[in-house]
């Protein structure tokens, strides 16, 4: 007689009474029992090497991942207390500037979304409450502000747009600190008959003997105003 392990049964009465046969099963058992990563029917396990799933928070390989109550490793968006987290395709939390659904967040080291301003590298950003990054003009308090394409804060510029309230077109300055405190819209004004060009604002004002960013361009002009061209 044979056992499901085809190991010759000698002893009927006490047929795993013996030391190899019992070696041999704890040995096949081992093999078979799930440590690490384990899919089962496209679902992602870890298993620890007493047998146990990990739930929750688990890091592995310097790596975070979160497993529901039930063992499945989580992807996507994830709620936790009071914080968003991001879990990409392989499970791994995210943390820095991410694209998501064609829009950027930025998530701190602790992987927790950030919003409201933040500072990331020299620049300035605002992230709207559901955490994408803002562009253009937004109201923070009483303040008006710009974020350019990239999302960086206009701050001693003159940026192109249209004014706060969406209706008239033109270079409008943004403060030191980034504030909407200047009304008045400049243009550039071409000086008839000659090839020269001045920067100036509805007030009479002109660049002159300085260098000043333009719609993302740094121009200079000389001491009467006129723009400084690359020969």
């Amino acid at each position: 007689m044979w056992d499901a392990l085809g190991i010759k049964i000698t002893d009927r009465n006490d047929p795993y009474n013996n030391p190899m046969i019992t070696k041999l099963r704890n040995d096949v058992a081992a093999l078979m029992k799930k440590v690490g990563w384990y899919e089962e029917d496209g679902k992602w396990y870890y298993y620890y090497n007493s047998g146990k799933f990990a739930v929750g928070w688990t890091k592995i390989n310097k790596k975070w991942y979160y497993f529901g109550n039930d063992g499945v490793m989580r992807t996507g968006w994830l709620q936790d207390n009071k914080n968003w987290y991001y879990l990409n395709d392989q499970g791994k939390m995210v943390v820095g500037w991410q694209f998501i659904d064609n829009k950027w967040y930025f998530f701190a080291n602790s992987g927790a979304m950030k919003t409201g301003w933040i500072k990331s590298k020299k620049d300035w950003y605002f992230l709207n409450k559901d955490g994408s990054m803002a562009t253009g003009w937004i109201l923070d308090g009483k303040a008006q502000y710009y974020l350019n394409k990239n999302g960086d804060m206009a701050h001693e510029e003159w940026i192109k747009d249209t004014d706060p309230t969406g209706t008239n077109k033109g270079y409008y300055w943004l403060s030191k600190n980034g504030k909407f405190t200047y009304p008045y819209s400049g243009k550039w004004t071409k000086i008839k008959g000659t090839d020269k060009w001045k920067f100036e604002d509805s007030t009479g004002w002109y660049a002159k003997d300085e260098t000043i960013k333009i719609a993302g361009v740094c121009y200079t002009f000389d001491k009467d105003g006129y723009l400084v061209e690359d020969k």
